[in-house]
């Protein structure tokens, strides 16, 4: 039962990460000025998510240590 309990935890502990990420990520478009062009709005938009990318790439290189602590 301890171990679920442990497991519950962590994964509680990645959905609020995710959820902060995306709250990050939504507070950066929100900040980008009215009046871009299309090809710069989506050249930013790529950015964020390509930083979104390397975050979940960071997690999926360590997936032991979430569940191992």
């Amino acid at each position: 039962m301890l171990n679920n309990q442990h497991l519950y935890e962590k994964a509680l502990e990645v959905r609020y990460q995710d959820l902060r990420n995306e709250m990050e990520k939504r507070q950066l478009l929100a900040q980008l000025p009215k009046g871009l062009n299309m090809s710069r709005r989506a050249a930013v938009m790529l950015g964020v998510l390509l930083l979104k990318l390397g975050m979940r790439l960071k997690q999926l290189e360590h997936p032991q240590a979430v569940f191992e602590e």
